[in-house]
């Protein structure tokens, strides 16, 4: 199975691209795609909270192939205590912590 995974440092217009192609994918091949991740430096890259609009529209969409859409989310690889993106991936149900502590 895959995770397919965005690079947050790219923007709006690449995270979109790739939920994109995860509706291509799961049309084509249902059982082959897991969900969605997203990666990239955290103290140097917009949070998980800048996208979250995109994923929960995703997520949401009834008639959608990515309708309830895993999530996996990269978060909690930084010291910064302002940086909430651990607290954001649980708000988005996060199967999976990646690297996180």
């Amino acid at each position: 199975m895959l995770v397919i995974t965005g690079l947050k440092i790219v923007g709006h217009s690449h995270i979109g691209k790739m939920i994109e192609h995860i509706q291509i994918g799961k049309k084509a091949y249902p059982n082959l795609i897991a969900g969605f991740d997203m990666v990239n430096e955290e103290e140097f890259t917009p949070g998980i909270a800048e996208f979250m609009p995109q994923i929960l529209a995703a997520q949401t969409d009834k008639d959608s192939a990515t309708y309830q859409m895993p999530t996996f989310c990269h978060a909690g690889e930084t010291h910064d205590k302002s940086i909430t993106n651990l607290h954001d991936a649980i708000l988005l149900n996060t199967k999976r912590v990646g690297h996180g502590f």
